[in-house]
């Protein structure tokens, strides 16, 4: 080699061999692949524990959302049963209303038919009484 050649090498100048050409359009090779010397390694140690990383944050992320389906399920069961439970008091509640005041009514009904038989009875008494004092 003249100095020439030995100065276009260090420059990184020299024209492209087979040992130094990466073919970038490969899809099996990634950036963490290829070190500094671009020299196009296997995936290793790191991008596997990358690998396993990932699909535990995924299986994490797919565990909490199951678990916050399940919690919400069993909020709306919960808030399901408090509502029939609601639904069942109130039902109660409008029931013994209604019978307070049909009672109410009765007695005021039965008040009026006592009143209207006092009346009467007094009515009687005070004929009789003229009569008595006529005679």
């Amino acid at each position: 080699m003249n100095e020439s050649n030995k100065h276009q090498s260090s420059n990184g100048n020299s024209p492209a061999t087979h040992e130094n050409v990466v073919n970038l359009g490969d899809a099996s090779m990634t950036s963490t692949g290829i070190n500094s010397d671009e020299v196009v390694r296997p995936q290793g140690n790191k991008g596997c524990k990358e690998k396993r990383m990932r699909l535990n944050n995924e299986n994490g992320v797919v565990d909490v959302l199951k678990k916050l389906q399940c919690t919400l399920e069993k909020q709306i069961e919960f808030n399901q049963k408090e509502l029939e439970l609601k639904r069942g008091k109130d039902m109660k509640q409008f029931e013994m209303r209604e019978q307070t005041l049909r009672k109410d009514l009765e007695l005021e009904d039965t008040a009026k038919k006592l009143k209207i038989k006092d009346q009467e009875l007094r009515e009687r008494e005070l004929k009789r009484g003229k009569s008595n004092t006529t005679l």
